[in-house]
């Protein structure tokens, strides 16, 4: 039985042509309603596009996932500052279409950014409000917020894209694989220039490093208790790369917490205080200097209070791709007999000005 037989058995073979073609009719518009977007079907292709040379484009994300998509990224949702940061300094802000509670409130480090839709919170984004962007990809953490918050809720059209951008270790990768998924390949190489740059200056005056600072990374807590950052973390591969010991490394958790009796009895050589609290978003460095005095107060038995060896370093420098600022900040305070020519706060106006595009004196705000 040829194929429009299933409709029509019998008759004359006139009619049988003319059911053909009507079929292939309706078959060669099904096709280019899909191709051209006739369906609500971001990302949907099965083979490659004429259309857009250089697709299907593949890379492995930081969750092992692998993401194939088969056109340029056009309408994307971040749901974190740090990839944020990625996307602009890839030149690619203008595609994004919404964004987390989190990220509307940075308007002075992100003015455009911040001013795109919400889609909720960073860890407990809409799902609608997603779909209502017809948003073809969503950037969030490998962990956060887990796939039943995201992928379980989302069609397969939609993809969902974990990368951390706040690990020193991976961040180099990332931004690679980033700049091939929105084409902007180009622009990752001038910032990666950069980088190497950076890291590279660092890297060499501490290859022949025979002794390690023992330093305590505090995040917060009360006069009897600190939590503070293990083995893994984004704090911790800085305090590593930079020349430190984190004395917590070995504890089990992630972001463990400690009695303020074991932090003096293994008695750092030097404290850093990581503040989320501070940054771009404060008109000077007041928030700061209010939490250096917290920790110096609680901590003042320590060897780094005697030493006046406590410093405070504010998110907003420590993660992204704006981590090489805050390595040279900490590889100056860990180690300054090897860095006194270093200036980290040149390195830092530096990547505000070429990467982050906004108006902000670092030697005026701190």
């Amino acid at each position: 039985m040829r194929y429009n037989e299933i409709f029509v058995i019998g008759g004359d073979e006139r009619m049988r042509v003319v059911l053909a073609a009507v079929l292939a009719v309706v078959f060669g518009v099904a096709l280019a309603m899909i191709y051209v977007g006739g369906f609500p079907q971001p990302g949907f292709f099965t083979g490659s596009d004429e259309s857009h040379p250089g697709y299907p484009k593949n890379v492995t994300d930081s969750s092992g996932r692998n993401i194939t998509i088969y056109r340029p990224l056009e309408r994307i949702v971040v749901l974190n500052s740090d990839v944020a940061e990625a996307i602009r300094l890839l030149g690619a802000e203008d595609r994004i279409v919404g964004v987390s509670e989190e990220l509307k409130k940075k308007k002075a480090f992100f003015p455009v950014i911040s001013g795109k839709p919400s889609v909720g919170k960073w860890n407990e984004p809409n799902t609608e409000r997603i779909l209502e962007l017809n948003a073809d990809a969503v950037f969030t953490y490998v962990r956060w917020p887990g796939e039943e918050k995201l992928e379980d809720k989302l069609p397969s059209s939609v993809n969902v894209i974990r990368f951390d951008f706040y690990k020193a270790k991976t961040l180099r990768d990332e931004l690679q694989k980033l700049a091939v998924l929105l084409g902007e390949e180009e622009n990752a190489s001038i910032y990666l220039e950069w980088h190497d740059k950076i890291m590279g200056e660092i890297s060499s005056k501490l290859k022949d490093l025979k002794h390690r600072t023992k330093v305590f990374i505090d995040l917060k807590g009360t006069e009897n208790e600190r939590e503070t950052c293990a083995k893994g973390t984004g704090m911790d591969e800085l305090c590593e790369m930079a020349g430190g010991s984190n004395i917590a490394a070995d504890l089990n958790a992630s972001y463990p917490s400690v009695s303020v009796e074991w932090i003096l009895r293994v008695d750092p050589d030097a404290i850093i205080h990581l503040s989320y609290k501070g940054g771009y978003e404060k008109s000077d460095a007041s928030v700061l200097k209010a939490e250096y005095d917290e920790v110096k107060r609680v901590l003042s038995l320590t060897k780094a209070a005697r030493e006046n060896r406590i410093h405070v370093i504010s998110s907003d420098v420590a993660f992204a791709p704006s981590y090489p600022v805050g390595m040279a900040y900490i590889s100056k305070w860990i180690n300054p007999e090897l860095f006194e020519n270093m200036d980290p706060q040149a390195i830092h106006q530096e990547y505000i000005n070429r990467f982050c595009r906004i108006k902000f004196n670092v030697s005026e705000k701190g």
